[in-house]
């Protein structure tokens, strides 16, 4: 009885204790739920914003600036003022409609075979004619001697079989394709819309190039697309190519490589492409020669990334966005510089025709990658 006296006041203190650790607790999640309200009170949270972006201020960034997203690529999924929003489409409108982001599992990539080449049948030679032998003279009965002097014969010559010339082989010959076969495919530039009016074709001419699974190449530079009609308003601008490969005479597993005016070049290998396209050799094949039946590839679910508009050379691009394509667009978007309705402006990288804050947030996206796509 004396001993649990004695620990009464023990336990007692034990309680105490744990009491004031508690208390200190909820003061101390009180006073930082308090803090980051106070730090996000001047940042403008828009779920979207008018201009389509994404400005999330739940939290804010550590500088007290709104994270902010935009709707480039199909499936991307970004969280704005606590809820979670989906990129339906490269250049589409947010939605808190998720099934377009929801994951799928990623297909194994089977490379067809290349086909062997049927060898040319050789013709078989026509065989030398035997000559004929040459015919040996009979010769002549020498006459029983007699007293009258003794006749010497006179022999008598035989013309010698000439042999009949030797026929040779006719050589066999390789003929020449009769015509090239043809490339169509859909493609689509980053940020572009289908309202865009200077992103007019013929300012938007395509450097290609193809590659066979041997490494064979051929280059086809200032291809002019052309654009699609049936897309309208916010929905992303789509063109159109078919180019006669001139020069390559291959049909299957081929790679393509687009380069735009103000884009990084980008690997192309799988129709219906939306990523980065990591493997060695393209999966493109049934090519024809034939513009009508030739297969139409849809590479508008992975648009050409923008931003290469400069290098060291003001103007030329360097296949790299860095530094000086950063500092050449921001200067024109500080200035606010715009030019009338199909003319061309080198930084203006969504087409609308003015320099403004979205045309720089495109080129930071394709900071992703940085440089272009060459193996």
């Amino acid at each position: 009885m004396t001993k649990r006296k004695n620990n009464e006041p023990m336990i007692s203190l034990w309680i105490l204790l744990f009491l004031s650790v508690a208390l200190f607790g909820a003061m101390f999640l009180v006073q930082t739920k308090q803090d980051t309200r106070n730090f996000a009170a001047g940042c403008k949270e828009q779920c979207p914003g008018a201009d389509g972006v994404l400005r999330n201020c739940t939290p804010p960034e550590a500088d007290g600036s709104s994270a902010d997203s935009l709707c480039a690529w199909a499936g991307r999924s970004e969280p704005c003022g606590g809820q979670q929003f989906c990129c339906p489409s490269a250049g589409g409108k947010w939605t808190t409609n998720m099934t377009a982001c929801a994951p799928s599992p990623t297909p194994t990539e089977t490379p067809e075979p290349t086909p062997t080449a049927e060898a040319t049948p050789t013709r078989t030679p026509t065989p030398t004619r035997t000559p004929t032998p040459t015919r040996t003279p009979t010769p002549t009965r020498v006459p029983t001697p007699t007293d009258d002097p003794t006749i010497t014969p006179t022999a008598t010559l035989v013309p010698t079989m000439t042999p009949t010339s030797v026929i040779s082989p006719t050589p066999t010959t390789t003929g020449t394709p009769s015509s090239a076969y043809y490339l169509k495919f859909k493609m689509s530039f980053a940020g572009v819309q289908a309202s865009a009016l200077c992103a007019d074709p013929e300012k938007m001419p395509l450097n290609i190039t193809v590659r066979a699974a041997d490494g064979t190449t051929k280059y086809y530079p200032g291809i002019i697309p052309t654009k699609e009609t049936t897309s309208i308003g916010s929905s992303p601008a789509v063109y159109d190519v078919g180019l006669r490969l001139e020069g390559f005479n291959y049909r299957n597993n081929i790679t393509v490589f687009i380069r735009g005016p103000k884009h990084l070049q980008v690997k192309y290998g799988k129709d219906d492409q939306n990523y980065y396209y990591n493997l060695e050799d393209g999966q493109l094949s049934g090519l024809t020669k034939n513009m009508s039946t030739t297969p139409m590839f849809n590479f508008t679910g992975y648009p050409l990334l923008a931003g290469d508009v400069t290098g060291a050379t003001n103007g030329v691009q360097d296949g790299v966005i860095d530094g000086y394509d950063f500092s050449y667009i921001k200067s024109e978007a500080i200035k606010r510089t715009s030019v009338a309705p199909h003319s061309y402006l080198l930084s203006d990288i969504n087409g609308n025709c003015e320099m403004e804050s979205s045309d720089l947030t495109w080129m930071m996206l394709s900071l992703i990658d940085k440089q272009e796509q060459f193996y």
